[in-house]
């Protein structure tokens, strides 16, 4: 495991949730900012089923060999702020769900209005 801004990722590659190496740390990262979630945040989108992120992705090399630090290639910056910006993401997806959502639902309005034979 390797910690990256506070967040846990598998150390081989770099996941929140990896199948090859069947560890999962959302559970564990969610409870770092689920209280932050407003109400109906909490309610309308699961964290469980959110899209794992990625350490190594986002940019994330070890500072030095064997080294338990982790710093941004763009910034050289250890647990860098602005690349790992999970609780950020998090937040960027729950907000296009909840968009999807409204979407869906005035799609399903209007389709109730028009009807199946207009």
């Amino acid at each position: 495991m390797i910690v990256v801004n506070d967040w846990c990722f598998c150390k081989a590659h770099g996941s929140e949730y990896c199948a090859r190496c069947t560890c999962d740390y959302r559970l564990v990262n969610n409870a770092r900012f689920e209280d932050e979630l407003d109400e109906e945040a909490r309610w309308s989108f699961n964290l469980d089923e959110r899209v794992p992120q990625n350490a190594y992705v986002a940019g994330a090399i070890a500072v030095a060999p064997n080294s338990e630090s982790y710093k941004c290639q763009r910034h050289g910056s250890i647990d860098c702020h602005a690349c790992f910006d999970w609780v950020g993401q998090v937040h960027k997806e729950i907000d296009e769900a909840a968009s999807t959502e409204k979407w869906l639902q005035k799609r399903a309005r209007w389709a109730d209005r028009v009807g199946p034979n207009n």
